[in-house]
């Protein structure tokens, strides 16, 4: 689904530039023990805001993919241990995650993953099984039909880090860019 064959984090090729602005890797963590998905998230602070489609060339540059969050475990995880402000990588601005519109031919556009993964389905609110996410309220409503592209509020805009969706080529949202990126390193 990606285009591309993503390396490890030891592979990966750090830019000192991109698209013309700085590039500054704020440090990277594994998810390890019982629950993980053994995945490695590294943090990135950009010298300017960047739409989703730039942060996806980014991503492919530097041989990882813009994080997918496709449980509420993973999204505890990244909230913790990338995005608190006591990590030290002061990811306070807005992120864009790697979940967009797709139009599959024969069917109507739905909210994808880039990487094909499968959300996990909280099956405990049976009989309204649902998966789990953590999108803002009301939210997403692709407002103004354009919005298909999601990322993680600032911590301006929503002290929780949900979710939202936008149009793609934004590189600001609600005075805050799109200037720093998560990105996920499988390790398997």
């Amino acid at each position: 689904m990606l285009g591309y064959v993503p390396v490890k984090t030891s592979q990966r090729a750090v830019p000192a530039t991109f698209g013309g602005v700085s590039v500054s890797e704020r440090g990277c963590k594994k998810w390890s023990g019982t629950g993980s998905n053994g995945h490695t998230y590294c943090a990135y602070q950009l010298g300017g805001g960047k739409n989703f489609y730039d942060t996806f060339t980014f991503a492919k540059q530097v041989g990882g993919y813009v994080v997918t969050i496709t449980s509420n475990a993973e999204r505890t995880y990244i909230n913790t241990n990338i995005l608190a402000n006591t990590t030290g990588y002061n990811l306070n601005n807005n992120i864009w995650i790697g979940y967009n519109k797709v139009a599959y031919p024969g069917n109507s556009t739905e909210f994808t993953w880039i990487t094909g993964e499968d959300w996990t389905i909280d099956w405990t609110t049976s009989p309204n099984s649902t998966p789990q996410s953590f999108f803002a309220t009301g939210e997403p409503n692709n407002s103004g039909g354009t919005e298909g592209s999601c990322h993680i509020y600032s911590t301006s805009g929503n002290a929780s880090r949900q979710w939202n969706d936008l149009i793609g080529t934004s590189t600001t949202f609600n005075l805050s860019a799109f200037d720093q990126v998560i990105l996920e390193f499988n390790e398997d």
